[in-house]
């Protein structure tokens, strides 16, 4: 009953026995291409799953880049940008800078708020902005105060009898030197500030200029993902498989070859 399968199995002892090395050649060979084509499908996988991750990575670059693109153009047509001297201007001259210095503002941020709110320039241009607005804020200020104080020691100054009998012809020496001294006070501060107003607008201009400069140079397309270069070896399992699906036949025959060559090679 059994005498067939013992056959069979004395006959792959002895098989084994007298082709051993063949055997173990062939063992080996079909396990190194299993490996082979297990390693080089996971690459595959891998890198398939990069260039994907690559396609989704610029597709965000390209979303990113159109918003900045918008929010530049429209810096470049809102943006206020001074050029004169502001000494001589007057309160309501500088009340219209103000307004303009607040938009300024507002876009400033908009930059800060798509090209990232860590970019030292456009954070040093909001600085600016904000210290010349403050410049002008000041200045604006005090024009009408010191006229108004200059006023009220005017009016101390004149005869009590022109003032109809008020209280002026009671006013204090304190006070009227206190007075004085506030007058001298926002003079010097005042001309201070004006001297400032005859540099700071073209400085600010200046900023604005290297600024547009540095954004124009920052906005650029990103490359599309392209798939890589495969390494040699991939490059040879391609054309290997290409040749398998085409030419199924004289692909086998090729591997049985070569597997017969290896076996005669280590007989």
């Amino acid at each position: 009953m059994f005498t067939i399968p013992n056959a069979i199995i004395t006959y792959l002892d002895t098989f084994k026995t007298v082709h051993g090395g063949t055997v173990a050649f062939v063992a080996s060979a079909v396990s190194l291409i299993a490996i082979s084509k297990s390693m080089l499908n996971t690459w595959s996988l891998n890198q398939q799953a990069n260039i994907q991750r690559e396609i989704e990575d610029n597709r965000y670059k390209l979303e990113l880049f159109d918003k900045r693109f918008k929010v530049f153009t429209e810096f470049k047509q809102k943006i206020f940008s001074k050029n004169g001297y502001l000494n001589a201007a007057t309160v309501y001259e500088l009340e219209q800078v103000l307004d303009f210095l607040g938009k300024n503002i507002s876009e400033i941020e908009k930059l800060q708020l798509i090209f990232g709110s860590s970019d030292k320039k456009i954070s040093s241009f909001l600085e600016s902005t904000k210290k010349f607005k403050q410049l002008v804020l000041l200045t604006s200020a005090q024009i009408p105060l010191l006229a108004n104080k200059k006023i009220e020691l005017g009016d101390i100054n004149d005869d009590p009898v022109d003032m109809n009998g008020t209280f002026a012809q009671f006013i204090s020496t304190d006070y009227k030197r206190m007075l004085e001294r506030q007058i001298n006070d926002i003079s010097e501060e005042l001309q201070n500030n004006k001297q400032q107003l005859m540099t700071v607008p073209f400085d600010y201009d200046l900023e604005l200029t290297r600024l547009e400069k540095y954004l124009s140079e920052k906005l650029s397309v990103p490359e599309q993902a392209f798939e890589k270069q495969p390494w040699l070896s991939v490059t040879w399992y391609r054309k290997a498989n290409t040749f398998r699906v085409k030419c199924p036949v004289m692909f086998y025959f090729a591997v049985i070859c070569v597997l017969f060559l290896g076996a005669l090679l280590c007989w």
